[in-house]
């Protein structure tokens, strides 16, 4: 049966730019020109027939079918990753001990656990949590998988994943007493902070808000809670 498929390096161009939101950061990673990865992505949303980004002067943004279509072909982009990892090493066997962030193992590491197991059946995975990093000395960890962790010594350090970070809350206080409209309001509204790298103040300096003690207010140990938290429906 002939595969309608779209050519690989189109996949690949828009995937690494939806990844970075960024053709500039894409160009970067794939080793190629900003203007090749915009003409990859322009080829592919005129074989699908959508449109997968909205660009603007700030940059670009993803559209709901785009976004849509990132997390279908990044299953697929794995999986392929991970049949080629079995070829090239197929001889790869015994126990590996991954250890990483409660929320990430829950979110990223366990969906794909089917995926890994397919394509490395003679590893054994452990995979446990904490939100404190790995004594490599004397845990039993081969993998730490940390957010932002920075270079340390003796250790090799492999970044796989870029996140952005920006405010969220509860629709209900756009129509209560207070507005929002810029991120200097913020002051007027509480906090919430995860324990694990809480981006407040970086985020605040980045939009420019100055004199405001962005410590304040209550931590949570998993971003699960703190999600929960602010969905109450109370401001």
């Amino acid at each position: 049966m002939r595969r309608d498929l779209p050519p690989f390096a189109s996949l690949r161009s828009f995937e690494a730019a939806a990844r970075h939101l960024s053709f500039r950061g894409a160009g970067e990673e794939l080793h190629v020109t900003q203007s090749a990865i915009s003409h990859q992505v322009k080829a592919l949303e005129e074989h699908l027939g959508v449109q997968l980004f909205l660009r603007g002067t700030r940059g670009i943004v993803l559209t709901d079918e785009g976004a849509v279509y990132l997390d279908e072909i990044s299953v697929v982009l794995d999986q392929l990753a991970a049949a080629t990892d079995h070829v090239r090493d197929k001889d790869v066997s015994g126990p590996l001990f991954v250890r990483s962030t409660p929320a990430f193992a829950a979110r990223w590491l366990v969906p794909r656990l089917t995926a890994f197991q397919a394509a490395h059946p003679r590893i054994e995975l452990h995979i446990s949590t904490s939100l404190e990093p790995a004594d490599f000395a004397g845990d039993r960890v081969d993998v730490d998988i940390r957010f932002g962790q920075p270079e340390l010594a003796g250790l090799r350090v492999d970044p796989f994943l870029s996140s952005a970070r920006f405010p969220v809350a509860n629709p209900r206080l756009l129509n209560g007493r207070r507005s929002l409209p810029s991120p200097n309001d913020l002051r007027h509204f509480t906090l919430l902070h995860n324990e694990v790298e809480d981006g407040w103040q970086q985020w605040l300096e980045c939009a420019g808000v100055t004199n405001f003690d962005s410590t304040l207010g209550p931590r949570f140990e998993h971003c699960n809670l703190t999600l929960r938290a602010a969905w109450r429906d109370r401001e």
